[in-house]
């Protein structure tokens, strides 16, 4: 671990929890971004505020001309309720941190703190950006369409999240793929209602949309390569009013994730497809609404390298997972990658005393504070050292 981080420990548990008590939902974070821009202007640092509505960057330029590099921390909450009892619970009703975004804060703000005293050994610039609205708003497009990857231009961009289901004290760093392409779907399936016990003089959509969810299971199954990966998840059927009465009409919603974009792409045509033949097959008419959500987290393999030489230095190689499980969930930091070279890495943070796992956004989602905390803040340090203070270019 870095020493002058190590001497941040209780500022790194502290803030965290005060971050944890007071979250704010989607792009409304506009407490929490007072809270960072004046940490940040405390110690040297002008900040922008207002990006993306509450989003915060600020920028350590170094003495020496160099590279610009990004670090990335995600500020939003989740709109949900804790149900923990501990003495740092939420005190906002309906959001609640279930995700880790308040580690993400504190130890970026700790970062920021170290690093704004090495500046005369800088060879470059950083870039800290505090970004709302991962949870589903897509904040990241939103901060990059206000200009957040330029003025300075950023050259490399990384981004660290909190895993619960690694240990404490590991560290998961991974080239290629890491979460997935996050879609969802509903079908609306429009029939002929009527009578239930005269079911020969309707167009049933229940039985229709019934064997449209069965029809769905089998892409994944009979379609994609069992050595791809993808995911068709329905997660609502809705119809019907009365138990004697075939409804107009039945509507099936799900999701979709995917790490390639050709089996994102071939999994939509499937879906089309299935459509069309259950139309015809229940004389019913079925039709798609697909909404594509967050692109797969691709993590660059020379900024992979570089982050886990990094963490190797941090907490050893014992502790450094090269292929971390990967996992279906959705990251707007995928955004980034799209223009820019980067790394998105897990830092793991399972309790260590605690018998249950606790799986993110679940409503007494926690987290072990020391040494995951001091890990992840002593990474940043580390990986500016490396980047930026040892060698005036990538």
């Amino acid at each position: 671990l870095r020493t002058e981080v190590e001497q941040e420990r209780d500022y790194l548990i502290k803030t965290r929890r005060y971050l944890h008590q007071h979250p704010e939902i989607g792009y409304e974070c506009h407490q929490t971004a007072k809270f960072i821009s004046e940490s940040l202007q405390s110690w040297g640092y002008e900040t922008q505020t207002g990006i993306a509505k509450s989003g915060v960057v600020c920028v350590l330029k170094g003495k020496f001309p160099g590279p610009c590099i990004a670090l990335r921390s995600d500020i939003d909450a989740l709109a949900m309720q804790e149900s923990s009892t501990k003495s740092y619970r939420s005190v906002n009703d309906g959001a609640a941190h279930m995700c880790g975004h308040d580690a993400h804060m504190s130890m970026l703000l700790a970062a920021a703190k170290v690093l704004i005293s090495k500046k005369d050994q800088i060879h470059g610039t950083v870039k800290f950006i505090f970004q709302p609205a991962e949870e589903g708003g897509a904040g990241a497009q939103a901060m990059i369409d206000e200009g957040v990857l330029s003025n300075p231009e950023v050259d490399e961009i990384y981004g660290i999240h909190v895993w619960n289901p690694s240990p404490a004290g590991v560290v998961g760093v991974k080239p290629g793929p890491l979460l997935a392409n996050s879609d969802r779907f509903s079908i609306s399936v429009v029939g002929k209602g009527g009578h239930g016990g005269a079911p020969d003089s309707s167009r049933d959509p229940i039985v229709a949309a019934s064997s449209l969810v069965m029809a769905l299971q089998t892409i994944v199954s009979r379609n994609v390569s069992p050595l791809d990966s993808a995911v068709i998840s329905v997660t609502r059927l809705n119809a019907g009013t009365a138990g004697n009465v075939i409804p107009e009409d039945a509507v099936v919603a799900g999701t979709v994730r995917t790490y390639k974009n050709e089996t994102r792409d071939y999994v939509v045509s499937r879906i089309k497809e299935i459509c069309e033949g259950i139309s015809k097959s229940h004389q019913v008419k079925a039709t798609l609404e697909y909404k594509k959500g967050y692109p797969a987290v691709w993590n660059s393999p020379e900024q992979t390298e570089k982050v886990r030489v990094a963490a190797l230095k941090v907490v050893g190689d014992k502790k450094v997972q090269a292929q971390p499980e990967l996992f279906m969930g959705g990251e707007d930091f995928a955004f980034y990658l799209q223009h820019k070279p980067g790394c998105f890495f897990l830092v793991g943070s399972h309790p260590v005393n605690s018998e249950m796992h606790l799986p993110h956004h679940n409503s007494a989602f926690d987290i072990e504070e020391d040494p995951t905390l001091v890990i992840g803040a002593s990474i940043w340090v580390q990986l500016v050292e490396d980047l930026l203070i040892k060698q005036s270019k990538l």
